[in-house]
Parts: C-alpha cells; sequence; structure tokens
C-alpha cells in the first residue's frame, strides 16, 4: 500500500520535472515547443492527452498529466528566466551548443520509437522531405515583420485568430516555432503589441484561434502517430536533424574547440539519459498503449 501511494505522488512530480525541463529549454531563442517536448522525450504522450481531453471520462486522468506538465514549465519559466537572460548574454554560443546536443541525443531515442517494425527503405523518404522542408522554411524566414494592427474590426480580428490558429497548430511539430510562422503570416508586429499594450480584445482573439489550432492539430498527429507512426517519427527525425543545423554555432579552431566539443558530448548525453528516464515514465499515464487502442 506504501509503495502504491508513494507512485502515485512522485509520479506528477516526476512530470513536473519534465514540464520543468521543457520550460527550460524553450527559453533558448529559436528552439520550438514541440522540438522540446521531443527532447523530453514524451511528444507522443502530450498528443494522446490532447486528443483524450475532452472525451467522457477521460477529461481528470488527462489532466492528471497535463496539469503538472504545465505547472513544472511555468514555474521554469518564473524561476529561471533571468538567469537564462544572463547566460544568454555571456554565453550564447556556449548555449547553443549545449541545445545541439540535446538535438542530437534525443535521434536514437526517436529510431527506437520508429523503429518498432523492421526498417524500410522508403521510411527515408519523410525525413528527407521533412529536413529540406524545415531548411527552406528557416531560409526564406523574412527579417522584417509588418506594421501592427491594433484597431479590432471583423477583418482585423479574422486575421488574429487565423494566425493564433496557424502558429499554435504548427508550433506542435518539432523544429517550427510559432513566432517564425507568425513572422511569416506578418502578424508577430501585432502580436507583440498586443501584449506590450495589454489589447485584451486582439490578445484573447489570439489566444482562442491558437486554443483551436492546438486541439485540432493535435487530433491530426494523434491519427498519423496512431496509423502511420514510423513515417511520423522518421518526419521528426529529419525535422530534428534540420533543427540541429540550423542552431549549430560550427566548431572553433582553436583551444576554445575543446570546451564547445565537451559541451556538445554533454548535451547528448543529458538528451539521452532524460529520454532513458522518461522513455518508461508514461508507461502508466494517460498514454499507455492501452489508452491508444481505445
Amino acid at each position: 500500500m506504501s509503495n502504491c501511494r508513494e507512485n502515485r505522488f512522485l509520479h506528477p512530480i516526476k512530470v513536473a520535472m519534465i514540464g520543468g525541463f521543457i520550460g527550460l529549454v524553450g527559453m533558448i531563442p529559436g528552439t520550438s515547443g514541440g522540438t522540446v517536448v521531443v527532447i523530453a522525450g514524451v511528444y507522443e504522450e502530450l498528443i494522446a492527452s490532447f486528443h483524450k481531453l475532452l472525451r467522457r471520462g477521460q477529461s481528470r486522468k488527462q489532466l492528471s498529466f497535463l496539469l503538472p506538465l504545465a505547472a513544472g514549465c511555468v514555474a521554469a519559466v518564473f524561476l529561471f528566466s533571468r538567469i537564462i537572460n544572463d547566460v544568454l548574454m555571456l554565453y550564447p554560443r556556449q548555449l547553443n551548443m549545449l541545445f545541439a546536443g540535446l538535438l542530437i541525443g534525443s535521434v536514437p531515442f526517436l529510431y527506437r520509437r520508429a523503429a518498432q517494425k523492421p526498417f524500410r527503405l522508403i521510411y527515408l523518404l519523410p525525413m528527407v522531405l521533412s529536413f529540406v522542408l524545415l531548411s527552406l522554411l528557416v531560409a526564406n524566414q523574412p527579417e522584417t515583420t509588418d506594421a501592427a494592427l491594433v484597431t479590432p474590426d471583423a477583418i482585423t480580428l479574422l486575421k488574429v485568430f487565423g494566425a493564433g490558429f496557424i502558429s499554435a497548430a504548427t508550433a506542435i511539430i518539432p523544429g517550427v516555432s510559432g513566432s517564425m510562422i507568425l513572422l511569416l503570416t506578418g502578424m508577430y508586429s501585432t502580436m507583440i503589441a498586443a501584449i506590450s499594450d495589454f489589447n485584451l480584445i486582439i490578445l484573447l482573439v489570439m489566444a482562442f484561434g491558437a486554443l483551436v489550432g492546438f486541439l485540432s492539430f493535435s487530433r491530426m498527429i494523434h491519427f498519423l502517430l496512431q496509423r502511420f507512426n514510423q513515417w511520423v517519427y522518421f518526419a521528426i527525425i529529419g525535422l530534428i536533424m534540420a533543427s540541429a543545423v540550423k542552431i549549430w554555432p560550427g566548431l572553433s579552431s582553436d583551444s576554445a574547440g575543446f570546451v564547445d566539443s565537451l559541451i556538445l558530448l554533454a548535451g547528448v548525453c543529458l538528451a539521452m539519459l532524460f529520454n532513458s528516464r522518461t522513455g518508461g515514465l508514461m508507461s502508466e499515464g494517460p498514454a499507455t498503449q492501452a489508452d491508444k487502442n481505445l
């Protein structure tokens, strides 16, 4: 009985720690929420939880996973945002190197998930396509933004809703950040202005669009994971590899290169350790294989 109670008590704490890791790494510029969740090893579990959140009799079970995860994420942002900002100012290259290591170290875990069935050469197709598409998307990211929309008329609110929908939906995809999509849609300045001016109408409409987009797209991702699991995971591997190339700062030729290599190796080891810990953590959680087959 005591062991059972201990497991029930430890499970939310472990999930909150994973959320803290997601919040901590997610503060690094250039990272995407989907990428960080993949590194944390709970991508499929998170998608499944959102997919089942609105099912009858499932809400409480899914919230027991989602709430500690969100709490840990928010706590990490508030507790470590100043530290991360200082580190970014002093050691931007080393932080990028660490994150590149985290990305590389998550690839073996993703491959193990993808290799539930014998490898087929055709699985390289989604990996190559996702790598090329994300690389092209990053290469064509605009450097300037359009003027902010501040008047809450019908057309503006429709654009804001659409931008929130698209940015939240695509942010689920590893390697694609919501801010990148807002830049591509010309709505980044509008979001920043709404936050700084506390334009409540625009913020609420964008938040509603983001919620609808996230819930809708998570259902589609869940469907793809159930029907085309290997294809999806090899596509994610391609996105992770493209993200690593995007953030890779290069090795120095002097003595600093040795330090960079150690930081890269530390990131690889940290990702592999984290995935080994979280790989079995969710086996009794809301996204078990038995649940997936419901």
